[in-house]
């Protein structure tokens, strides 16, 4: 289906409530966290499906594995794919789904997500940048897809550096 004029691929006349946040998973660089409280910034309306593009440093096996992790903390996916012809690895259309691509180095950085989020606080897409496969990088940078900010706490899993993070999930289980 092809957006009238004035309309985005979302099907709306107006980008209202449009928040796109950059969340990055760095090496030593926690300036930006203030806090231990961890915060949700948004919510899926369904279990996203999640698209492995042919970039991507991470096999399916890998990204089943790291979705695993978040089911058993109650959260939901839909299907789990490679790349296939004309998916929104080509044509940027991502809406209802996390994609997962290469990252081009930046300094400390492996990883990073972005995020639409509407105005009624509901995730429609989001894409995960990686690097390099880096245990835990994969995981946290899924956190941020399914609406969790960074938390200074030492140790936990949205933790956002290698160094001071770790596997604790206090306070981001599913209810």
């Amino acid at each position: 289906m092809t957006p009238s004029p004035g309309e985005n691929s979302f099907g709306t006349a107006a980008i209202v409530g449009l928040i796109i946040l950059i969340c990055i998973f760095g090496i030593g660089h926690a300036d930006t966290v203030s806090s231990s409280k961890i915060k949700r910034l948004g919510q899926w309306e369904f279990p996203p499906s999640i698209e492995i593009c042919l970039s991507a440093p991470v096999t399916k096996a890998k990204v089943i594995e790291a979705a695993q992790f978040w089911y058993d903390l109650g959260y939901k996916f839909g299907e789990i794919y490679p790349q296939r012809p004309n998916s929104s690895c080509d044509t940027g259309n991502m809406n209802g789904q996390i994609l997962i691509s290469n990252y081009v180095h930046k300094a400390s950085m492996p990883g990073e997500t972005i995020l639409y989020i509407n105005d009624q606080d509901q995730i429609k897409w989001a894409k995960i940048r990686l690097e390099q496969d880096i245990s835990r990088i994969l995981e946290h940078e899924l956190g941020h897809a399914l609406g969790w900010s960074h938390t200074s706490q030492v140790g936990h899993l949205m933790n956002p550096t290698l160094e001071d993070g770790g596997w604790d999930t206090t306070s981001i289980k599913n209810k």
